[in-house]
């Protein structure tokens, strides 16, 4: 075999090496992912589905895979969350969850002395999560403005939203 020959020989190798790292790439961050897409068809958000657990915020609540049948679509929880794509933001996604947290206040959970307490909760949730969310800093220097996601949990059988979380 002549140099030519030689060397598509090594090209045409170099590619099928370079191909499948390339799969193994893709392969991995699908395993590693959180979540799954179900449908990127709507213009305004993305419809996942949480896969893996994950810490909604550093005080205990957790996204879990879900365990139930929504009442409400993607669409109404967008809706009742107020959601919306900021202005050269990310786009927004909705996703399916079980939405857990030990120490969640209910104002309905109201004791003897008229105050809520912490009241475990445990709800089948559609998680509106915006992307790219203009943030004020607070305090005696609150350094210069930067953006964040928001995710904001709705109940996905009752549509009441279960507050705002910001993660920077």
């Amino acid at each position: 075999m002549g140099p030519p020959g030689r060397l598509a020989r090594r090209l045409a190798l170099a590619g099928l090496v370079a191909a499948a790292l390339a799969a193994g790439v893709v392969a991995w961050r699908a395993a590693a992912a959180t979540t799954r897409v179900l449908d990127r068809g709507d213009r305004r958000f993305d419809v996942l589905v949480q896969r893996r657990p994950e810490p909604l915020d550093t005080a205990g609540g957790w996204l879990r895979p879900p365990e139930g049948t929504p009442r409400l679509t993607a669409a109404q929880a967008f809706s009742i969350a107020g959601g919306q794509r900021q202005r050269g933001g990310g786009k927004p996604s909705v996703r399916l969850a079980t939405f857990t947290d030990p120490d969640f206040r209910e104002p309905e959970a109201l004791g003897r002395d008229r105050r809520s307490g912490p009241v475990a909760l445990l709800a089948l949730v559609w998680v509106v999560v915006v992307p790219d969310v203009p943030q004020v800093g607070f305090g005696p220097s609150p350094g210069p403005p930067h953006a964040c996601p928001t995710y904001t949990p709705v109940d996905a059988t009752s549509g009441r939203p279960l507050g705002i979380w910001h993660h920077c």
